[in-house]
């Protein structure tokens, strides 16, 4: 199992409130490797915390499955889907979605 720190920004047009709605995320993740070879797929988790423009921090949470593809002993390709749920009053957002990145592993 691996751990992660993960910063995401989030934009909706016209969310519902008659305007548009950013969300800036801070959360950290669990992340578990179904086999280890050069093609891993994995389940991921995570909670933290979801500032919502307009609106406050509110705490969420994350979940997922993804795969990592390694081009070599460093760089990896990245693909993955989340789900994420938000705790707000009188908003409940919730929004998926998909990842594709390049990842440098030290």
């Amino acid at each position: 199992m691996t751990y992660e720190a993960v910063f995401g920004i989030h934009s909706f047009d016209d969310s519902g409130l008659g305007s548009d709605l950013d969300i800036n995320q801070f959360a950290i993740n669990a992340r578990y490797y179904l086999r280890p070879n050069n093609i891993r797929p994995y389940i991921n988790a995570g909670i933290g915390q979801y500032r919502l423009n307009p609106g406050d921090n509110e705490f969420g949470m994350s979940a997922g499955i993804g795969f990592l593809y390694n081009l070599t002993d460093h760089w990896a390709l990245d693909a993955a889907y989340n789900y994420h749920d938000i705790n707000a009053p009188n908003l409940d957002p919730q929004f998926s979605i998909l990842q594709l990145g390049l990842r440098y592993l030290f």
